[in-house]
């Protein structure tokens, strides 16, 4: 966020997705009545080869009232509630495998960095990312072409979400592919590395292919703008 004046970019208003924890679970518990989410506790090895093959949870056909109960129980953080996740009913048998039954939340117990110990259970990406974006009014979801195999679920979930908010507003995808650079540190994970190894002296390091390290090695910012573009 830091960097994007750089670019002459400069938002409005930055939000989060922490923002919207309380409503997302009001969400949840009516999309678990209305039969979208159900709650699981089937071992995570056991749940990802059931994935692999096709093969639909025990959980998968519970009574509503049961989820709502474990969905609860999942808030309160308990020893029980841990064994729980809420998943996304869907097709078990997909061919699309990111449309058996993702996970749509789980229980976490270590505190958020801007909430602390108020909740115990998160979003994860496949919920929160379309919730945001309708409840924003997200004209265009910029996506990496990394994701085109979850934009069914992406479109899928707002669809359920505007069940929930018929003033809400479907968002287009416009997909992109990411920039490759040869022979430099892309990802975050080696950039970090590089930093806390003392090899580089900030995000700012001409050798970086970060924002400020592009235009420190000389990169003008409309020069940059200009390729972003042209990808």
């Amino acid at each position: 966020m830091q960097d994007m004046p750089l670019l002459g970019l400069n938002p409005s208003h930055v939000t989060y997705a922490s923002d919207y924890f309380e409503a997302m679970i009001d969400a949840a518990t009516q999309l678990i009545e209305q039969g979208f989410l159900y709650a699981d506790d089937t071992p995570v090895e056991e749940m990802r080869k059931q994935r692999l093959t096709k093969q639909a949870s025990a959980a998968h056909d519970r009574p509503a009232a049961d989820n709502v109960t474990s969905w609860k129980e999942m808030q309160t953080g308990s020893a029980v509630g841990q064994r729980f996740c809420l998943r996304f009913k869907l097709n078990p048998a997909a061919e699309n495998g990111c449309m058996r039954d993702p996970v749509a939340y789980r229980p976490i117990t270590e505190p958020h960095y801007r909430t602390g110990h108020q909740y115990h259970v998160y979003p994860t990406y496949d919920f929160a990312a379309p919730w945001c974006d309708a409840a924003e009014g997200v004209s265009h979801a910029l996506r990496t072409l990394e994701f085109r195999d979850r934009d069914e679920l992406y479109t899928t979930v707002q669809h359920e979400l505007l069940s929930l908010y018929p003033h809400w507003k479907p968002s287009t995808i416009w997909e992109f592919p990411r920039i490759h650079m040869a022979y430099t540190p892309q990802q975050k994970a080696q950039q970090k590395a590089l930093l806390a190894a003392g090899l580089v002296q900030g995000p700012n390091d001409p050798r970086l292919p970060t924002i400020r390290g592009l235009l420190r090695a000389g990169c003008h910012p409309e020069a940059l703008r200009a390729f972003l573009l042209e990808q």
